[in-house]
């Protein structure tokens, strides 16, 4: 299996998840399961904070449409996305943030 999500956890308590799905970082459901792996190893040993980052240019693409089967389809990645990811208190990016408000009220 490619690893899709790094997790680095740094000397000053803070762990550092990347996305890594080249072009574009698409939420696939393999990354989306690495990212559930990913958040259940750091609530199982907590660090001080925790940083959600992806590729230099943007954080995701959206939704991997190669995987849609029908109209609903993004709303069921989208939901499963968020169930992956607690609610974020932060979220400074570089980039275009744009498709955050696809799932409306879910980013504070």
């Amino acid at each position: 299996m490619t690893d899709l999500v790094h997790v680095e956890r740094r000397d000053d308590g803070v762990a550092v998840v990347t996305l890594d799905n080249p072009k574009v970082n698409a939420l696939s459901s393999s990354v989306l399961d690495q990212l559930r792996a990913a958040a259940e190893a750091l609530t199982a040993d907590p660090p001080g904070a925790v940083v959600l980052t992806g590729g230099e240019r943007f954080f995701a693409a959206g939704a991997d449409i190669s995987e849609f089967g029908g109209p609903d389809a993004a709303a069921v990645i989208c939901t499963r996305f968020h169930d992956t990811t607690p609610c974020p208190r932060q979220h400074p990016s570089h980039g275009d943030r744009r498709g955050r408000r696809l799932c409306p009220g879910r980013w504070v």
